[in-house]
């Protein structure tokens, strides 16, 4: 798998190579599974749009 490489607000990069499929997490009693790209960097959690996919069109 190739490296994901994320730009945060500041212009930094950062690169992930590991990936974790399957996870659940509930977001305001919404259950989601879905994947995510681990990186290391100061954040906890980044939602984008893989996520945002799973509740439907986005228009």
């Amino acid at each position: 798998m190739d490296p994901l490489i994320a730009k945060k607000a500041n212009g930094d990069k950062l690169s992930s190579e590991g990936k974790c499929k399957n996870t659940k997490l509930s977001v305001q009693g919404i259950p989601i599974v879905t994947y995510f790209y681990l990186l290391l960097g100061g954040c906890d959690i980044v939602l984008g749009i893989f996520w945002l996919q799973t509740l439907g069109p986005i228009v």
